[in-house]
């Protein structure tokens, strides 16, 4: 959007009209609002349709099509296609826990992986085979190969020293947040407390309202725990600011400019520079600066442990459901077999998350064929779900530990589902 305004303030400037600050102000922001409003109302849309769909295959399709209907009408209506794509994006994906099946999250997340990857490497390829058409078409008497092959060396530079400019000062703030972290976690344990404390003192609409605040306290204590954890110091800024490599997107914002612009080649000759020089320099030593800090990465075992926590918490509650004096489904009642072995199952997920917490070995779960245990096993699967979404509302576990739980549970989801579809093939 800042390159947009830009060139379109060049090009009344061209045109000899006066540009107003505050009117490329305003088509700024008016080009953002339309994309977000877009891009809300597409993805509240693709959910709902995508909600009402059995068929994965389907599903999918359906994914793959709501970037373009987003862009659309967002370019259309002279806003971002890119942000309406990114907001539709980013609701379904918040949604995508709670509305969609778990065979559709499985599907798309390989088909979509599958994408990215066939895309992100022909678009460089792509890069590489303009390069030679590229320079044929630089008017060498405006501006040689050679100056502007140094011209985009020194934008490089010119690049990670902002880069750093922009980095280091957010360290230094986020390191002088935790100073007050203490206090405000003192604070917050003491509100959620109070909060706790007034359960069932009012009306309906009163604990609604309770519940939402609660919710919100223990989310910003546990941002805050993560943040004093998981802080960045000295080192992870040195990483953060070498790891700013360009590319895709750089060299297609070059050539997004009107072909009349001004050295027009050679404009798009530096930004295949600078995108070239700090995709091999710095990341082909990213791995080397990563060394020489002492960055460790995230503890496997400390992360092993989290998602067995998780599980654990998410168990107790679906457990719960088998403590009844009579389980039923659909009004009938469960034979005790059945429920013992659906809680054996639940359990056995949790007792096999910490063996291999504890470097055990895995241990698969047991499947079993009766349809009073499959029904029974959603139902218990539908309630670890319920505490999964309340954790990650929370922000209780680190996203990546959220994220495990997740695909456990679709997977085990998955394998009921295919079951369900065998038992109706056979009978």
């Amino acid at each position: 959007m800042l390159l947009r305004t830009a060139i379109a303030a060049s090009a009344l400037t061209a045109s000899g009209a006066d540009v107003i600050a505050w009117n490329a102000i305003g088509e700024f922001f008016y080009a953002v609002f339309v994309a977000l409003a877009i891009g809300i109302v597409v993805g509240i849309a693709a959910v709902w349709v995508r909600k009402r769909l059995n068929n994965p295959m389907l599903d999918t399709a359906i994914s793959f099509a709501v970037p373009f209907i987003a862009y659309i009408p967002a370019e259309e209506l002279h806003g971002s296609g890119v942000i309406s794509v990114v907001a539709a994006g980013l609701y379904c994906g918040h949604q995508s826990a709670k509305a969609f099946t778990a065979q559709s999250r499985i599907s798309e997340r390989f088909n979509w992986r599958t994408v990215q990857f066939v895309l992100e490497n022909g678009v460089f390829l792509l890069m590489g085979a303009q390069i030679h058409t590229i320079i044929i078409d630089i008017d060498q008497s405006k501006l040689p190969i050679v100056d502007a092959v140094l011209l985009g060396l020194l934008l490089t530079a010119l690049l990670i020293v902002i880069r750093y400019a922009f980095v280091w000062p957010l360290i230094f703030v986020m390191r002088a947040q935790e100073q007050r972290f203490d206090e405000q976690e003192t604070m917050l344990t003491r509100g959620l407390e109070r909060m706790q404390a007034m359960v069932g003192l009012g009306s309906e609409r009163f604990e609604r309202r309770r519940a939402v605040v609660e919710r919100r306290i223990d989310r910003r204590r546990n941002d805050i725990a993560q943040l004093r954890a998981e802080g960045l110091g000295w080192r992870g800024g040195v990483v953060l600011g070498w790891a700013g490599m360009r590319g895709v997107v750089t060299l297609a914002a070059a050539q997004s400019l009107p072909r009349g612009t001004p050295y027009y080649e050679q404009l798009v000759l530096i930004a295949f520079v600078v995108a070239v020089t700090t995709l091999l320099v710095q990341g082909g030593t990213l791995p080397f600066v990563i060394r020489a800090t002492g960055i460790r990465g995230s503890d496997r075992v400390a992360d092993r442990r989290e998602l067995a926590s998780l599980l654990e918490v998410m168990s107790t509650t679906g457990l719960a459901l088998l403590d009844r004096d009579e389980v039923t489904i659909d009004g009938e009642p469960v034979a005790p077999d059945v429920v013992e072995r659906v809680r054996q199952d639940a359990l056995l997920a949790v007792e096999s998350a910490w063996e291999r917490a504890d470097h055990a070995d895995e241990e698969s779960l047991r499947q079993a064929p009766h349809q009073q245990y499959r029904l029974l096993r959603r139902e218990v699967l539908a309630a670890e779900r319920d505490v999964l979404l309340e954790a990650r509302a929370r922000g209780a576990y680190p996203s990546r530990i959220v994220q495990r739980a997740q695909a456990l549970l679709d997977l085990e989801e998955a394998r009921l589902e295919q079951l369900d579809t065998g038992g109706r093939v056979e009978e």
